[in-house]
């Protein structure tokens, strides 16, 4: 015989999953080749047509850039008060109601969900800040809990988040004068956000996603918490030091005027447009985060070595933006977006139409993680098919919402603020935010399918 080597039983095939970065890229790869294979106008060559794709990837590549700028500072200033020792006291304090780590678990998906609702931005540094307190109040305490379910629980806003108050699709149909008033006129919220409907889909996932983890939290294996070498606020740390204790008042006053200017700003918003949502925007949530922070910190030590601290987090957000912006282009200006969501149309009828809508929108979601981005160039194809079909159009756009939320479980773009804040590797979120997904993607389709 001869001579064989054994296989190792000892070693298991494990599925790697790609980095942030890597998704980025592949995704970029995929949509390249997809507007090249199926948008070709007749009279170009496939040269030709790889030239115009390219140009369209350059021209939207930094389209991102406001809004990456936004990203950046919810992210750093969150992370910031999240280090604060008054936070810290309050959410330790808050926590320690909880001796169950499976009940704190379920109270931060909770907690995160209702606030998302009323604000997605708030809500996706709400629930960051909320999931690392909550782990480094386990590693203090010598706690046993799964820190990469808590982050998961941490993330769950973003399920609710388009049918919530600062949903683009509803905000911007309520709206006089915008892109297809002509066509559909003003839908007010009261149809849509605030449907019947909608509203009680929202409180079954309110309902339904925090028992998920509390009995994920229930069955999971418990981490070593010391491996995610979360910084902790200890006697010897730089924020507790007798030289940090020093407060400036000068920073404060400055911290307290943002504040009352927020506010101030906040209300006249309010009043001109009658729209909540709008006036509550990432500039507000960027402003009040900024003089809070300033507040809590009280002092400039404090305030640059937390700083040093949190800027590392951005990190992921700077270098991958631009790279969904440039997809974003593409799928746009090739047709390709407005091309998946026909496909998914008109195979639909009368009956089907709303979960074909919902599914196209999750699908699109994946390339193009922007809600507003999406609404302004599916929203057309969308009321014009509704319209065809005879369907309400304000059920229609709710559909949409949902698809768009359903697939952020599985769309690195969103999840990297939290990733940054929370230290937590994507390769170990994901696998509970997919199962978050597969729950989401019955309960909105039954849903659906009922309406």
């Amino acid at each position: 015989m001869g001579n064989f080597r054994q296989p190792d039983t000892n070693v298991a095939l494990k599925f790697s999953i790609p980095s942030p970065f890597s998704i980025a890229l592949g995704l970029t790869a995929i949509v390249f080749t997809l507007a090249l294979v199926f948008t070709i106008p007749d009279n170009l060559s496939t040269i030709g047509h790889l030239t115009n794709l390219s140009e369209f990837w350059f021209n939207s590549f930094w389209s991102f850039n406001d809004f990456t700028m936004h990203m950046v500072m919810i992210l750093v200033l969150g992370h910031m008060l999240a280090l604060s020792p008054m936070v810290n006291r309050f959410v330790f304090w808050f926590i320690s109601l909880f001796n169950n780590m499976a009940v704190a678990t379920a109270s931060v998906a909770f907690a995160t969900l209702v606030v998302s609702f009323i604000n997605w931005g708030l809500g996706l540094v709400f629930g960051a800040v909320l999931a690392r307190l909550l782990g480094e109040y386990a590693q203090a305490h010598k706690k046993e809990l799964n820190y990469a379910l808590v982050g998961a629980a941490g993330f769950c806003g973003l399920m609710v988040w388009h049918g919530g108050l600062s949903g683009s699709a509803p905000l911007t149909v309520a709206k006089d004068g915008h892109g297809l008033v002509d066509q559909i006129g003003v839908i007010p919220i009261s149809e849509t956000v605030f449907s019947n409907e909608n509203l009680i889909l929202s409180l079954v996932i309110l309902i339904l996603v925090p028992l998920f983890f509390f009995f994920s939290a229930k069955r999971v294996k418990t981490e070593n918490i010391k491996d995610y070498k979360l910084q902790l606020k200890t006697e010897n740390s730089p924020l507790n030091t007798l030289k940090t204790k020093r407060v400036n008042i000068l920073l404060m006053v400055f911290g307290l005027g943002m504040l009352i200017i927020a506010f101030a700003q906040f209300i006249k918003s309010y009043q001109s447009t009658g729209n909540l949502s709008s006036a509550l925007n990432l500039s507000f949530v960027n402003f009040v985060l900024y003089g809070t922070t300033l507040l809590f910190l009280g002092n400039a030590k404090r305030f640059d070595w937390a700083l040093n601290d949190a800027i590392l987090s951005a990190t992921g957000i700077l270098v991958q933006f631009p790279l969904y912006a440039g997809i974003m282009g593409v799928m746009k200006e090739s047709g390709l977006m407005v091309m998946m969501a026909e496909g998914f149309i008109s195979i639909s009828n009368e009956n089907s139409f709303g979960l074909f809508t919902y599914l196209s929108a999750a699908s699109v979601n994946l390339f193009v993680p922007s809600g507003g981005g999406q609404w302004l160039v599916q929203g057309e194809v969308v009321v014009s098919a509704a319209q065809a079909l005879n369907v309400p159009v304000s059920k229609s756009i709710m559909a949409l919402c949902y698809g768009d939320q359903l697939t952020n479980m599985i769309q690195p773009f969103w999840a990297l603020p939290l990733l940054g804040i929370t230290k937590i590797p994507a390769k170990k979120i994901l696998p509970h935010t997919f199962k978050l997904m597969l729950l989401g993607l019955i309960v909105y389709g039954i849903a659906i399918v009922l309406w």
